[in-house]
């Protein structure tokens, strides 16, 4: 009967341990997923986060833009935060970066005020034309697709 016991408690450890080990497992492979789409190329970009940890978008942004993965470079002003480049692929007077948070654009004026996300949100960032008045976008004209 000793034995039995002990052959339980021994199970139940290593059963234990192997669950908890699963959970560890699980939250080091959380990412939030950042897709980026124009003429040139499409890409996935993941960051890691922790479980349920939200991130600022722009911070997120400026974390992926120093390791390059992807490059991204900024148009920065008191009041906006815009993207003027991705992967050497830069903004003109008639295609600008969009950035969508699912499904739904995001403003630059919205961007530097502070976004926050997590692994479940859909971000995508776009090339899309856009008209410009003085070099400030002015009306987004977009295919209609937004995701």
């Amino acid at each position: 009967m000793h034995k039995l016991g002990f052959f339980f408690v021994l199970i139940l450890v290593c059963t234990t341990d192997c669950f908890t080990s699963k959970r560890e497992m699980d939250r080091s492979d959380i990412k939030i997923k950042l897709q980026v789409i124009c003429d040139e190329f499409e890409e996935v970009f993941t960051y890691p986060t922790p479980l349920s940890e939200r991130k600022d978008l722009l911070s997120l942004l400026g974390e992926l833009s120093l390791k390059e993965s992807p490059s991204i470079r900024f148009i920065s002003t008191n009041t906006t935060e815009e993207i003027m480049e991705i992967n050497g692929r830069r903004t003109s007077w008639k295609e600008g970066w969009n950035i969508y948070l699912n499904g739904e654009l995001v403003s630059p004026q919205e961007l530097k005020r502070g976004m926050k996300v997590y692994e479940k949100d859909k971000i995508l960032i776009r090339l899309e034309k856009i008209e410009r008045v003085f070099g400030k976008p002015t009306k987004h004209e977009t295919n209609g697709e937004g995701e």
